[in-house]
């Protein structure tokens, strides 16, 4: 063949090429499954004289779909488009329009800190963990293949996701935010079908959260090989498909067991081309790995555009977590339980004098120490030198006052109070399905008593008593405990009259969300059941 026949046969099959772009053009306007549609363009193909395969044949369609969308080309400077102000969907954690990655072993807690996110989302009052939410909680499509329907309801229905009917059945919360559920019953996978049907979602649902659980089982049909880059094709081909739809997806993945406790962009099982796919990466792994008794995890991020994160976080029970701060709060706390281990008698004392007296919001002076402790100090200059020791050792704040009844300054001194919750001595009641599970949005504060004992090996059974067991080991409490509305009778009966239609369980996170106060589903039945009292005072002593 001489070379101008063979620039003839050239132009000749591209010409045949376009007709097969034209055409998947065609199939994808005229919404024709992918299966269907991949049979056509084979046919319309052997027509042509060509032999394509599966990958020539996405790729074809992938460049109709662009086309399509009119996304063919790099920008020019003639070019206008829109970037989002806001970056963040959970400030610093979660990018907004974006791949996010979370990575942790096996049993960790990814699928229980996203139902616990999307709660307080939708019920909350605007954060998570100390963290802001940005914007109202987005509609949520859950590509959740890894888990059966009995594993999504466990983590669903104590976040107030999923509700069981009066005929014993269960369904997604009506109204609440999560529009699709994929399970393993009934699975989607990013294959070419399964990356459509996801897509079809988005674009009903513009600025949809997708929570996609776990990458592996979502992958594992493609038969292929998460060691190499290949692995990370189909996380493209999805981010191409939802981008016109300002998604936000979050990818569940696996760490490797050997480097789960490395940094986010490391902890990533097998090939390192998945995280390279993404823009935030949050590592979740066990804070004492070897401690099986301690149930707190570190939660980390690296990203392209963030500063990293480093909270300590404890799910308490099934979607429900607290936040102990970050990790460097944790080192300093238990610095100051190595600090109060060593005091000398005196200085427990006088500690113990300042707590009992703050409890009461009231600080004491070097005199007013003298006249609480009679015959520990035969002069105010060694009780000052005793609080002096204290503030030095950081268990202890000061400040100068004016002081009214001699003239001049007085100092002040008052304990420093530990917000963690390892010492606010609080035990809480586990979920029991079927009934409405009692119910903790995203992250709960407990305001720990200023005399909250510090754990220390000195004081095993004080420390005992102060620590909440681990969800594994907390017992059973079997009556329910009598609950109070603790003054808020008034913003209780006001939810109660601008929901009339709202289901009990969701009255009581209302409630919580509005007042800090836990009540289940059952005793706000039984308040409505009673009625409001004529004396409205009266009703914060119904129960």
């Amino acid at each position: 063949m001489t070379e101008d026949n063979l620039l003839e046969q050239t132009k000749e099959d591209r010409r045949k090429f376009r007709k097969l772009r034209v055409l998947a053009m065609k199939l994808l306007k005229d919404k024709v499954r992918p299966e269907e549609r991949s049979t056509l363009i084979r046919a319309a193909a052997d027509d042509e004289g060509f032999r394509v395969t599966p990958p020539d044949i996405c790729a074809i369609t992938a460049h109709a779909r662009r086309e399509m969308q009119g996304r063919v080309g790099a920008v020019t400077e003639n070019d206008e488009f829109f970037i989002p102000e806001e970056v963040w969907a959970w400030d610093q954690v979660i990018a907004a329009q974006t791949p996010n990655l979370v990575v942790a072993l096996q049993k960790v807690g990814k699928t229980a800190l996203v139902a616990a996110l999307i709660s307080a989302w939708h019920y909350g009052n605007g954060t998570f963990l100390g963290l802001n939410l940005h914007g109202p909680c987005p509609p949520v499509i859950i590509a959740g293949t890894d888990q059966t329907m009995a594993d999504w309801r466990s983590v669903l229905a104590p976040a107030g996701l999923m509700q069981k009917q009066e005929n014993g059945k269960w369904k997604l919360t009506p109204g609440g935010p999560i529009k699709r559920l994929w399970h393993r019953s009934q699975p989607v996978y990013l294959d070419m079908e399964g990356i459509e049907g996801i897509a079809k979602e988005c674009e009903e649902y513009p600025g949809a959260l997708l929570i996609c659980d776990t990458y592996a089982a979502l992958t594992a049909p493609l038969g292929l090989d998460e060691s190499k880059p290949e692995a990370a094709e189909p996380l493209y081909n999805l981010m191409e498909m939802i981008e016109p739809h300002q998604t936000t997806p979050v990818l569940l993945h696996h760490a490797s067991k050997s480097r789960a406790g490395e940094r986010a962009s490391n902890a990533s099982r097998n090939s390192n081309a998945i995280p390279a796919a993404v823009s935030q990466i949050i590592s979740l792994h066990w804070l004492e790995p070897d401690q099986k008794s301690d149930p707190r995890i570190n939660l980390t991020t690296e990203g392209r555009n963030s500063k990293p994160v480093d909270l300590v976080i404890e799910q308490t029970d099934r979607s429900r977590w607290i936040s102990h701060g970050t990790a460097e709060d944790i080192k300093e706390r238990k610095h100051l339980e190595n600090v109060e281990a060593k005091l000398s008698e005196r200085q427990s004392d006088v500690l113990a004098e300042l707590r009992d007296a703050w409890d009461d919001k009231e600080e004491l002076t070097a005199p007013a120490l003298m006249d609480r402790m009679t015959g520990e100090f035969d002069n105010v200059r060694k009780a000052r030198a005793t609080l002096q020791q204290l503030y030095e050792k950081k268990l202890a704040d000061k400040r100068t006052d004016v002081d009214p009844e001699h003239g001049g300054t007085v100092i002040r001194y008052r304990p420093l109070v530990t917000t963690s919750r390892a010492h606010a001595g609080v035990c809480m009641n586990p979920p029991q399905p079927p009934q409405p599970p009692q119910v903790a949005l995203g992250i709960q504060h407990f305001d720990s008593p200023p005399h909250s004992p510090l754990l220390s090996a000195q004081e095993p059974e004080e420390a005992e008593e102060a620590v909440c067991r681990p969800p594994r080991a907390r017992p059973l409490c079997i009556e329910e405990p009598t609950p109070t509305l603790n003054g808020h009778a008034d913003a209780f009966w006001q939810i109660v009259k601008d929901n009339p239609n709202l289901h009990p369980h969701e009255i009581g996170l209302k409630f919580q969300t509005k007042t800090e106060h836990i009540i289940n589903g059952l005793q706000v039945k039984a308040l409505i059941a009673q009625g409001p009292p004529p004396d409205p005072f009266a009703a914060n002593e119904i129960f």
